[in-house]
C-alpha cells in the first residue's frame, strides 16, 4: 500500500518563501547599521600638490592658485596659511575615531614669499585635558522658585 503524501498548498509555500526573504531582508538592514560611516573635513591636498608649492620661489598668489585658500591664518606673528585636512570613521551607535589628519603650515616673508613649509599628521597630535573647575560668578544665587516670584510683575504694562 501506498502512502499519500500531502504536498503543501500554495498558500503555505508563498508564507514560507515570504518569511524566508523577510529573514533574509531583516539581516541585510541590521548589517548595513553597523558599516563605518567615513566623514572628511577640510581640504584635501595631493602629494604633487603640495609639492609644488617650495620656500624661496613660490608666492602668496601662487599657493592660491595651486592649493587654494587656507582653512586658517595666524593670528599673531608671522604671516602663516594653515590647510587642514581630517577624515573621521564612526561604526553605529560607537565614538567617532580620527583615522588621518594632515595641516600644511605654509609662512611667508613681508613681501609675500614662502619662506617656511610644514607638514603635521596624527602622529604629531598630542592630549589635551581640560580642566574641570567652575568660574565663580558675581551675583546671587537663587533658586528656581525665587527666580519666578522675583520676576512676577516685571513684564506688565
Amino acid at each position: 500500500m501506498k502512502a499519500i503524501t500531502k504536498s503543501p498548498s500554495l498558500i503555505q509555500r508563498t508564507a514560507r518563501r515570504l518569511a524566508f526573504f523577510a529573514a533574509i531582508g531583516s539581516v541585510v538592514v541590521m548589517a548595513s547599521g553597523c558599516a563605518a560611516r567615513v566623514e572628511s573635513r577640510g581640504i584635501s591636498l595631493s602629494e604633487k600638490q603640495i609639492a609644488s608649492v617650495e620656500p624661496g620661489t613660490a608666492s602668496r598668489d601662487d599657493v592660491l592658485a595651486t592649493l587654494g585658500s587656507p582653512s586658517n591664518t595666524a593670528s599673531f606673528g608671522a604671516e602663516t596659511w594653515y590647510y587642514i585636512f581630517e577624515k573621521e570613521e564612526t561604526v553605529a551607535f560607537l565614538e567617532s575615531e580620527v583615522k588621518e589628519r594632515m595641516v600644511l603650515s605654509l609662512s611667508f616673508d613681508e613681501s609675500g614669499k614662502l619662506v617656511d613649509k610644514k607638514i603635521t599628521g596624527l602622529e604629531d597630535a598630542q592630549a589635551v585635558t581640560p580642566v574641570e573647575r567652575k568660574t565663580a560668578t558675581a551675583g546671587n544665587r537663587m533658586s528656581f522658585f525665587e527666580q519666578m516670584i522675583s520676576n512676577i510683575g516685571k513684564f506688565g504694562k
